[in-house]
């Protein structure tokens, strides 16, 4: 599987409040913390944001997980927890990386149960940011709505070109064949942890 993009799969109205609440969370940005300093400040998880939204992104999550279950022609994979994640002027992700395994392609990460990776862009009111796949030779445009999905090793090695102007606000979340792994860390979201358990267990 090639990375797949997915246009309008927000619809507008979801685009709307997303972006809005992406915007007007800069204090809970700003609380977030991380071992790793490329990542402190950028990532909100839904269960910190109120409930409309909340309900908004797990319903975005439960098509996310079909999709690639469907792409993949495999039940046994599971969404792990969104996130909205904050790019702002002057942040990069380059190079390329794989989000289950080191550049090597021996050393496992820090997250080797993910077998996928997904970003939906929330606006397209910035330049650069440009979501790129260097072993495909693709370099994502910035479109709002657009989910991108891509598996999580070497073979789609991405990184994010540089924010030249603005902010770029996106979900991203990743997949992974351990349901075990989810389930723990689903226990402070219950309507989803219910889902997946209907679902497959």
């Amino acid at each position: 599987m090639k990375p797949t993009l997915l246009y309008d799969f927000v619809s507008k109205e979801d685009q709307q409040a997303l972006k809005t609440c992406a915007v007007s969370s800069t204090a809970l940005f700003e609380q977030t913390d991380c071992h790793d300093p490329r990542w402190k400040g950028r990532n909100v998880y839904v269960y910190d944001l109120d409930a409309v939204t909340q309900n908004i992104i797990l319903d975005i999550a439960v098509r996310i997980q079909d999709k690639i279950r469907e792409l993949e022609n495999n039940q046994n994979i599971w969404l792990e927890i969104p996130m909205l994640s904050r790019w702002l002027e002057g942040d990069e992700l380059d190079p390329p990386h794989a989000d289950n395994i080191e550049p090597d392609g021996i050393t496992p990460n820090a997250s080797p149960w993910r077998s996928h990776g997904v970003v939906i862009y929330l606006n397209e009111d910035f330049e650069g940011g440009n979501l790129f796949y260097s072993n495909h030779n693709l370099v994502v445009t910035p479109v709002q709505g657009l989910c991108a999905i891509h598996r999580a090793g070497l073979e789609d090695q991405h990184g994010v070109r540089k924010v030249r102007s603005g902010t770029r606000h996106t979900i991203v979340t990743f997949a992974t064949e351990d349901y075990n792994h989810v389930a723990e860390n689903y226990s402070l979201l219950d309507p989803y942890l219910a889902y997946l358990r209907s679902e497959g267990s």
